[in-house]
């Protein structure tokens, strides 16, 4: 079991106190589960203890399959998000440590022995204990039962839909980035290494990075979108082609992430950037040469300013 300070990312050795824990695997972390941690980092603030998030390690879910669906957040960009939702820190728990633990066990040991646990805060669904026999109402008795409590998050719904991780990486990989969206309380984000590519968009004067999926992010259905790329602090507009790229590369099954970024010509080789889409602009296509391919690309590039442009006269009009 590792604990997380979200505020130097440092790992210490205890929480600091009793706590209130939010309790999930928040895969994502969409807007239900950012309710759920937002609940409990209030609750500690009006008691006066720590707030912080139980999880499980992704590495150890992976070991037994759980993790093969692809992740919609890594590890740091998890962190970042729970600490925007106002926990102090994220203890990440061995799945192999408590899968065989019966509940009362898991509440007894881990939860009030080891954590120091006041209050835990859970979502509807939640289960533990070996082969998941526990639920929330479970969970809510065993806490009192140790003169702690419980609190049970109700569904969070969007268009009348339960909103899931589960919705969420089946939209994004329809490429419905903008609908995903919608539900995760943000836009869909991969944060990948720049890879040397044949360096062909810079010979068309619309230079591009090259990124390959690493196999555990979803990844986006297949075409063009409006994206926002950040590296350094700072942020540009771009147009990012996800796909095999058929006009130079005749191999379907050789996908990659290749965006150009509007505004910016230098060179990123080696270096993490974190590309986050908004809106498919259209499906790939062969096109019959490379000049019909340039017209293309800066038709897109248009394209997405101007849906950068509309989006910001919506949040405008917000304020």
């Amino acid at each position: 079991m590792k604990i997380v300070d979200l505020k130097t990312g440092k790992t210490v050795e205890s929480l600091p106190g009793k706590c209130v824990l939010a309790l999930g695997n928040f895969d994502g972390v969409h807007v239900g589960h950012a309710k759920l941690i937002k609940l409990a980092a209030d609750a500690a603030k009006e008691k006066g203890l720590t707030p912080a998030v139980w999880t499980f390690d992704p590495d150890s879910l992976s070991r037994f399959g759980s993790g093969s669906a692809g992740r919609l957040l890594n590890r740091s960009d998890k962190e970042y998000v729970f600490a925007s939702c106002g926990a102090d820190h994220a203890v990440y728990e061995d799945f192999t440590r408590v899968r065989d633990m019966s509940p009362d066990e898991f509440v007894r040991d881990v939860l009030v022995g080891s954590l120091g646990c006041a209050l835990a805060v859970c979502g509807f669904n939640f289960t533990f204990g070996r082969g998941g026999a526990g639920g929330p109402e479970l969970l809510k008795k065993l806490m009192e039962g140790y003169g702690g409590g419980a609190v049970i998050v109700p569904p969070v719904k969007r268009n009348g839909e339960v909103v899931s991780s589960s919705s969420a990486r089946s939209l994004i990989e329809e490429g419905r980035v903008d609908e995903a969206r919608v539900l995760l309380g943000r836009p869909y984000s991969v944060t990948l290494p720049v890879k040397e590519g044949k360096k062909l968009g810079r010979t068309l004067g619309l230079p591009t990075v090259n990124q390959t999926f690493d196999g555990l992010y979803v990844r986006p259905g297949n075409g063009i979108y409006a994206t926002s790329v950040c590296f350094d602090g700072k942020e540009y507009r771009g147009v990012t082609n996800v796909g095999s790229r058929p006009t130079v590369n005749p191999d379907p099954s050789d996908v990659n992430c290749e965006t150009h970024i509007i505004g910016y010509d230098g060179w990123l080789y080696g270096n993490d950037v974190r590309i986050s889409f908004f809106k498919k602009l259209r499906d790939e296509k062969k096109f019959a040469d490379l000049d019909e391919l340039k017209e293309a690309i800066e038709l897109d590039e248009k394209k997405a300013l101007a849906f950068f442009e509309s989006e910001s006269e919506k949040e405008k009009t917000k304020e």
